[in-house]
């Protein structure tokens, strides 16, 4: 049995705990959820609603009960708790963040929910003149904090509470954390991969700021206590009962992790100095770091080249041949040069190879005369590759040209797909809109006339285009982009295979069907980051994947064609998260 004490977010109270608090006292645990200062049955002006008082609250109830607790804060509540457990870290058995803030010393709330591009409750908040308290409209508790919930009843009697007067200064009060008390106490978090509020964007990145013992997602939005209680409650007894052991061993921020390895290290090499053995001492500090959680070390990315069927295929390679591999399949008109950035954010975990496909990058470029490029052809062609590097399973990242690449691997060999990760890559007929227009016209007519258009999208404006058409900062896209694809564009007869590839791009299209199909049997893991602002393939072609998968992860993200130049480090916190609740 454990001692909960429970603490409501913003524009809350304790009445949200109603069906958690019953769920997690059935084993006969004490649970207590608290009334914060102006809210709830805890009235309070607005002037004395403070994050001090928060936290003076919460104190008091800890300080009535005689044994250590599990403090379960939501929301604005982390922030909260973490104070609780800085005054009082002897009193704290652990910390539950539940789609909560977890800030570093220094930070508010406010400054969290501001560094977060993707959270929508922000800009929706209604400030007072003075500033001194906030409201929410019904539509914004509706569409933004309770999006995912289902019980109708629930949300009309809740409405009214939602629409209160909530102070702002425990958004903008910053908490005051140290290594020696806050950074003692461990931490669980679980996280709302569909919280809006909050993204999970923020959320992954909160849960680097201090050394989290465990991270268990829930598919929810903001309020998993109320959209998913059950799930919630087995989510909180699972880390309740936790080993806490490894905290004892680990009293900092993982910021500081690094530093520890590199003072170990020192340490070995200066013994191995005065004892003669510098050489193998060395090694076993290098074996030490690798094995070390720091999660910056990254393995170096290796370039190699392969002949398959004669034809020379070049290939990046990085992380420990072991591991879970992910095979990154790129779009036109690039080449693995896309994936520069991804691949050195997830070899420190995964086994990452991303190919060249035959007549991009720096993989041969036979004549249309002497090769098959197809779409059925270049997917043979990526599945050789996969054997002859003796990879037995994968994830499957798919941007543009690479799904149907992709798919038809995948369609092919479902035994061998551990997930699939979608960056604007398309597989329904809602996805191929105006942008396509003049393509059907080449499709149904293959004449000069119909492919001089065509031509446009491999010059340097065309694929400028591509890579700065709907980004946010067209600044942050570096022309290293379409200077580096324009190599093998501009190569003589490389025109002449990008026509021929757009011309068999209509061969995907009556391949749709059977890759839906292949989606609803076998249902594979799927992780969607799509950039709403591609004009080449929209978000229309985004949502149809949920029609038919169960387990999907979907995030749509305010850039273009290319998110990765955009959104790299976001993507690849994505895809951390979302293979590591997949047990990979």
């Amino acid at each position: 049995m454990k001692n909960y004490v429970l603490v409501h977010g913003a524009w809350g109270g304790a009445w949200e705990f109603e069906e958690l608090s019953a769920l997690l006292a059935a084993d006969g645990s004490h649970v207590i959820a608290v009334d914060l200062p102006g809210h709830g049955d805890n009235k309070a002006p607005i002037a004395e609603v403070t994050m001090a008082a928060y936290v003076q609250k919460v104190t008091e109830v800890i300080n009535d009960l005689d044994a250590k607790v599990v403090l379960v804060g939501h929301s604005l509540a982390g922030a909260v708790i973490s104070q609780v457990a800085e005054n009082i870290p002897g009193q704290i058995d652990r910390l539950v963040y539940v789609a909560a803030a977890l800030p570093r010393s220094g930070d508010s709330v406010l400054g969290l929910m501001e560094s977060d591009p993707y959270g929508e409750l922000l800009p929706a908040v209604i400030f007072s003149e003075d500033q001194s308290y906030a409201t929410l409209t019904e539509e914004t508790v509706r569409e933004v904090l309770l999006h995912d919930v289902v019980d109708d009843a629930w949300i009309v009697r809740s409405i009214p509470e939602f629409l209160m007067r909530q102070a702002t200064e425990p958004f903008m009060a910053p908490v005051e954390l140290s290594v020696e008390n806050f950074g003692s106490v461990a931490k669980y978090y679980i996280r709302a991969s569909l919280d809006k509020a909050m993204s999970q964007s923020l959320q992954d990145r909160m849960t680097t700021h201090w050394p989290v013992e465990k991270v268990l997602t829930l598919n929810s939005g903001h309020f998993p206590l109320t959209s998913m209680a059950k799930k919630l409650n087995e989510a909180i007894n699972e880390v309740a009962f936790h080993s806490n052991a490894a905290v004892e061993q680990r009293s900092k921020p993982k910021a500081t992790v690094a530093n520890r390895v590199v003072l170990a290290s020192a340490v070995v090499m200066f013994a191995a100095v005065l004892f003669g053995n510098l050489l193998s001492s060395f090694a076993s500090a290098n074996q030490t770091q690798a094995e070390s959680p720091v999660s910056q070390h990254q393995y170096q990315t290796q370039h190699k080249i392969v002949s398959i069927d004669g034809v020379d295929v070049f290939y990046r390679e990085a992380g420990p041949a072991n591991a879970p591999t992910i095979l990154l399949l790129h779009g036109f008109p690039t080449s693995s040069h896309m994936f520069r950035n991804l691949i050195p954010a997830l070899s420190d975990r995964y086994h990452v190879i991303a190919p060249d496909y035959p007549g991009f990058g720096n993989s041969a470029k036979p004549s249309v005369e002497d090769f098959d490029y197809s779409f059925d052809n270049l997917a043979r062609l990526m599945q050789k590759l996969v054997d002859k590097l003796e990879v037995e399973s994968y994830s499957l990242y798919l941007m543009d040209y690479g799904a149907p690449i992709g798919f038809r691997m995948a369609a092919g060999n479902p035994q061998r797909i551990d997930s699939l990760i979608i960056q604007n890559g398309n597989a329904y007929d809602e996805g191929l809109r105006e942008f396509w227009d003049p393509i059907r016209t080449f499709w149904n007519d293959r004449t000069p006339e119909n492919a001089a258009p065509l031509a446009n999208f491999i010059t340097l404006e065309g694929v400028k285009w591509q890579y700065t058409h709907g980004v946010r900062n067209e600044a942050a896209i570096s022309p290293d982009n379409w200077n580096v694809d324009l190599r093998h564009l501009s190569l003589e007869g490389n025109p002449q295979i990008q026509l021929q590839l757009f011309y068999d791009y209509q061969n995907n299209v009556p391949h749709y069907p059977a890759w839906q199909a292949y989606f609803r049997k076998h249902q594979p893991p799927t992780l969607i980051v799509w950039g709403k602002n591609d004009y080449i393939f929209p978000p229309e072609g985004a949502h149809p994947y949920k029609r038919d998968l169960d387990n999907v992860e979907f995030h749509l993200l305010d850039t273009g064609h290319f998110a990765l130049e955009e959104d790299g480090r976001v993507i690849a916190d994505y895809i951390r998260n979302f293979l590591s609740t997949q047990g990979s």
